[in-house]
């Protein structure tokens, strides 16, 4: 089961790095000026290792980086801030976050 958890994070990277870099190339191109969000994102993810696979995976395609997070409180978990510059699209940007995340449940920290 944890293969194909590697697998289907390894193709969802690949295109990322793939799309992130054409985005970037595209802009350079052509001129088109960034479009810039930052978000705050609620993990789900609840261990170091979880939330550190997934932070590390957010900056790796080119355009987006995590600013920082902040521990969680209680019951709620930690949360942290993407900064994405060429999707403003904050809805969009929030459902590829949660695709990553979930795959990398999937690969390090089982299903939930």
């Amino acid at each position: 089961m944890r293969l194909i958890a590697l697998w289907r994070y390894l193709v969802l990277m690949t295109g990322e790095i793939t799309r992130g870099c054409v985005r970037v190339a595209r802009s350079a191109w052509l001129g088109h000026p960034a479009a810039p969000a930052i978000l705050e994102v609620p993990l789900r993810c609840r261990s170091d290792v979880e939330i550190s696979v997934f932070t590390a995976s957010i900056a790796i395609p080119p355009g987006t980086i995590v600013l920082g997070t902040a521990a969680g409180r209680g019951d709620d978990g930690a949360t942290i801030f993407v900064h994405s510059v060429y999707d403003n699209d904050r809805e969009r940007v929030m459902e590829e976050l949660t695709e990553l995340e979930s795959r990398v449940i999937a690969l390090v920290g089982g299903k939930r």
